[in-house]
């Protein structure tokens, strides 16, 4: 499994293993004891024997996997506020970017690197069905339209509704369309 999956038992919903780091590893269903196979059958005489005993069932188990992204900083906002945009300035990666809302439908990843040539992930986070995402990321950045400045507050409301997984993380505000708001207010 990839570096972030947590399997729950799918019947009680209770997390059995979270495997955070590259390397980790987990038993959630135990394996029966193995049959008497060739090896134990063979002798002198019947050096490629044929038969084998019969093994004991293994535990059945009903999982449910989910993929919770290692990232350093997280895109939140609302749709269309411009997290595609600043994903694709800051890295190289080419999220879509249309003028209409939803056009990015998964959570798109790119790198920047750091001042000591050190690796950032960002990861724009599209909908709300992917806010358990940031809550492995170092850094939440709520991408706001500035022409909108209400939205911070809808934003902010749904991280809190979403359960704790915001808090206790650093968190920037960052304004994009500022071309769109004239005069003082664009200060």
């Amino acid at each position: 499994m990839p570096a972030g999956t947590l399997a729950f038992d799918a019947d009680t919903g209770d997390l059995l293993a979270d495997l955070a780091q590259p390397g980790d590893t987990a038993v959630v269903a135990r394996g029966g004891l193995g049959g008497g196979g060739n090896i134990h059958r063979a002798s002198s005489i019947n050096r490629t024997p044929t038969s084998a005993g019969p093994g004991e069932a293994g535990e059945e188990r009903n999982l449910r996997l989910e993929l919770r992204l290692h990232i350093d900083v997280a895109l939140v906002g609302l749709p269309n506020s411009g997290k595609s945009t600043l994903l694709s300035e800051l890295t190289a990666a080419r999220p879509k970017i249309a003028p209409y809302a939803h056009s990015t439908t998964r959570p798109e990843l790119g790198v920047m690197f750091g001042e000591h040539g050190e690796p950032v992930i960002l990861c724009e986070i599209p909908s709300d069905e992917y806010l358990r995402h940031i809550d492995r990321a170092r850094v939440v950045v709520l991408v706001v339209d500035a022409s909108s400045p209400a939205d911070l507050a809808k934003l902010r409301a749904k991280l809190a509704a979403v359960t704790d997984i915001a808090q206790g993380r650093s968190q920037l505000v960052v304004y994009t369309k500022s071309d769109l708001v004239a005069g003082r207010k664009r200060r």
